[in-house]
């Protein structure tokens, strides 16, 4: 739904009467961008650390030729403008072309990532689990299939993807979908004259949402997923938006740059650990920060605003508006405040964070308990007074 009413306001906005509507669909695209491939080579040997994989041959030998099918299409229908519904027309039927070129791999990635949160729910085998999605995915990829049987076969493949993404989300949770993005804007990624393959800049402005809620609005299996997959096993309490910073980070070219609004906390405690600080020590400068700011519009909120660049930046470095020696992942000035806060020894035991109240849909007013202890005198035995940091002070 975001993606067709950005569609129309773009349309709205540049709107001439004698121009049909913008055709759009190869450029905007919905889905998940925290789940979905980031490398053909991850499909080829079906897991997400294609060292720790198999190769799948059938995969193998048809990706190559699936993707340059697609990007061809895909520049062809962008050499062209829209001048009337003809052209219009003949972007759909190009795009729809390329779609269909890559039909079948995002099937293949689908699964992988359903097999990725399948893996990491309770009893869950991983090595059966994943060597009999590599068996499907062999049988379905056979060149000796007639197109019937194979098209049989990869929509059964897509079917039990899905059964296996939705399988672990909580309840009232839309259905999972994976954005891949080497799939999505193949020509981006291919790689060219020695140099790999990456987009030259993103723009962001990911969901915040605090470390302790992930798992009951995403899904245990979800939350392990992005640790594992793009935190390197980091865990803590990170907020969700670092998993961004870490994924469009992964996406980024040599020498490509990151724009991104985050939460204030995206600079403190395991969010900046998870975030920040790994991708700093994995060679990103950041040329300029806002450390905090309040939201300009009426939500009443604190935001910082960061800019990454992959590879070294010899330029000046501008945090909060003043030009400054550098920027650390905690969005101070390099040289003031360096190292990593540990914990005081001799803070053990003076404070707790108490009873973590996740929803107050198990607390009730005093006139409410009375009345059910009231109305069953064993209702006191689960029934406590209960006093947070509101009522003390």
């Amino acid at each position: 739904m975001a993606v067709e009413m950005a569609k129309l306001s773009l349309w709205l906005a540049t709107m001439q009467k004698d121009r049909p509507f913008t055709f759009l669909d190869h450029a905007l695209r919905p889905g998940d961008s925290l789940l979905g491939i980031t490398g053909r080579e991850q499909v080829e040997h079906f897991d997400f650390e294609p060292a720790r994989g198999q190769q799948v041959e059938t995969v193998t030998r048809f990706v190559g030729p699936a993707l340059e099918k697609a990007i061809a299409k895909r520049r062809e229908l962008e050499s062209f403008p829209v001048l009337d519904i003809t052209d219009a027309e003949r972007k759909a039927a190009l795009l729809a072309e390329a779609e269909a070129a890559l039909g079948d791999l995002r099937a293949v990635a689908d699964l992988l990532v359903a097999c990725s949160l399948a893996s990491r729910r309770k009893g869950a085998d991983r090595d059966a689990l994943y060597d009999g999605a590599r068996m499907k995915v062999a049988e379905a990829l056979d060149e000796r299939l007639d197109a019937g049987a194979r098209r049989e076969k990869v929509e059964a493949l897509r079917r039990h993807a899905q059964e296996l993404l939705d399988e672990g989300l909580p309840p009232g949770q839309p259905r999972r979908r994976p954005f891949h993005w080497p799939l999505e804007v193949p020509e981006a990624f291919e790689s060219r004259e020695g140099h790999k393959g990456g987009l030259d800049a993103i723009v962001a402005n990911p969901p915040f949402k605090g470390g302790q809620k992930i798992t009951g609005a995403l899904g245990t299996d979800y939350r392990d997923h992005l640790v594992t997959v793009l935190a390197d096993g980091r865990r803590g309490s990170a907020d969700l938006s670092a998993y961004f910073i870490l994924r469009t980070c992964e996406l980024l070219r040599d020498g490509g740059g990151l724009g991104m609004i985050a939460t204030n906390t995206i600079a403190q405690g395991d969010t900046r650990e998870v975030g920040l600080e790994q991708m700093m020590g994995d060679g990103f400068a950041s040329p300029r920060a806002i450390s905090s700011q309040k939201w300009p519009r009426e939500a009443n909120l604190e935001v910082a605003i960061v800019w990454l660049r992959r590879g070294s930046w010899n330029g000046a470095h501008v945090l909060d508006g003043n030009v400054v020696t550098g920027i650390t992942p905690f969005l101070t000035v390099r040289g003031e405040v360096e190292g990593k806060p540990y914990r005081l020894a001799a803070n053990a035991g003076k404070s707790f964070i108490g009873s973590y109240v996740l929803g107050m849909g198990f607390v009730l007013t005093p006139e409410a308990a009375q009345a059910l202890i009231e109305k069953d005198p064993r209702n006191r035995d689960v029934l406590f007074p209960y006093l947070n940091g509101e009522d003390l002070n």
